[in-house]
């Protein structure tokens, strides 16, 4: 496949937030966190989806996204990755990086135990990353009319359990917590009594939840700004939410613009977080509800899902025309051959951009390959028939 004569550059690249002398860290921690147990092969892909946003930004990412075969694919999609990458293999090798930092130079996407970083290397103070990313914290943040009616309550005791008993149903139930919790992992939406009862078994760990009223929600944004370091907030765009029943996150529409409340809402928002000392960039998930308000759903202080869609939304349509975008994952467990030579031909046509990948071969946990793409089309069924075509090839 030939080189793309232009290329898909970004209109914010990170090295213009975080500025030099810094390393950028994308890794969950090791282990997963005391709710949700980890995937280590998702976790490692996942260090892969900021590198055509970086700039020449210091990266620290896992082998497996920074193969050249991964980044050649990348860049004959018309992404640039001019990084300069840090790559590990495991935990031993994750972790000696780490220690050759200087104290305050590291970009962590994620909170660590200490155990496994030293609160010293934090560029963002540790502290800061996590009350912004705790779930009970949301009252601080957005004003007051536009939260969700919710209430704090305890996991243990008498007057818990019969707390319990009598919670009123549809209800969601999120676990407020310093660890790091995205794309549905700390919130459970609960319709009946045996989901009640799921939901406290799977956050057995924490002393107490926060318990939310359900909301009929027509559609959903992730709005998004960079916290510059002059205290002021950039906004990003907003990219309309692909959630199912059940809360979990499956991608997003990156040509869908949000209501302006929604984005004078998310602005607030980041204004407080940006007051409290947050730099770099963050998304809120806001939503319609059906009677007509508008409601913060979770605060999410560090880089999103939707967040190389929207910084290349711009250059997507200038190169393509394509009139709506849509982010999402694909995975072939057949393996990186195999997905690649699945998503050559349509990134040829631009209609699928891989921006980044995972090839596990050789990987003591391999999992299997992944992409990040973005699915151009003039409309949203055309992308739809695109996403049926990745399918249909076994992709999933």
């Amino acid at each position: 496949m030939a080189r793309a004569e232009r290329v898909l550059s970004p209109s914010l690249a990170l090295d213009e937030v975080f500025g030099d002398g810094v390393t950028y860290n994308p890794r969950e921690p090791y282990g997963g966190n005391p709710f949700v147990g980890e995937d280590a092969p998702v976790s490692n892909a996942l260090t892969g989806g900021q590198l055509v946003i970086a700039g020449g930004l210091r990266v620290m990412c896992h082998r497996a996204v920074a193969r050249d075969q991964v980044l050649d694919l990348v860049r004959r999609a018309g992404f640039v990755v001019h990084t300069a990458l840090e790559p590990y293999g495991d935990q031993v090798e994750y972790e000696q990086l780490l220690a050759g930092k200087a104290p305050g130079t590291v970009v962590f996407q994620h909170a660590h135990p200490p155990e496994q970083a030293d609160p010293s290397l934090y560029w963002i103070p540790k502290r800061t990353l996590e009350t912004l990313n705790d779930k009970s914290c949301l009252n601080s943040l957005a004003p007051a009319a536009a939260i969700p009616r919710r209430d704090v309550v305890p996991t243990r005791g008498h007057w818990a359990a019969a707390q319990w008993a009598a919670q009123p149903l549809p209800v969601v139930v999120k676990v407020p917590s310093h660890h790091s919790l995205g794309a549905g992992e700390g919130v459970r939406i609960c319709r009946d009594r045996a989901g009640l009862r799921a939901a406290l078994d799977d956050f057995a760990a924490a002393d107490e939840l926060v318990v939310e009223e359900f909301l009929d929600v027509r559609t959903s944004w992730c709005v998004q700004f960079a916290c510059l370091a002059d205290g002021s907030v950039r906004w990003l765009g907003g990219a309309e939410q692909l959630v199912d029943d059940h809360g979990h996150y499956w991608g997003n529409w990156i040509s869908a613009s949000p209501q302006a409340e929604a984005a004078e809402l998310g602005r607030e928002i980041a204004a407080r977080g940006a007051a409290a000392g947050y730099r770099g960039v963050a998304g809120f998930d806001i939503a319609l509800t059906g009677d007509g308000r508008l409601v913060a759903l979770d605060c999410n202080f560090r880089i999103n899902g939707s967040t190389v869609g929207l910084l290349c939304h711009s250059a997507i349509q200038e190169l393509h025309g394509a009139a709506e975008i849509q982010f999402r994952t694909v995975r072939d467990s057949r393996g990186w051959a195999s997905l690649c030579g699945t998503l050559e031909p349509l990134a040829r046509e631009g209609r699928v951009l891989p921006y980044a990948g995972y090839d596990p071969a050789g990987e003591p946990a391999s999992g299997i390959a992944r992409a990040s793409v973005l699915v151009t089309g003039p409309t949203r069924e055309d992308v739809a028939r695109t996403v049926d075509r990745l399918l249909a090839c076994g992709l999933e």
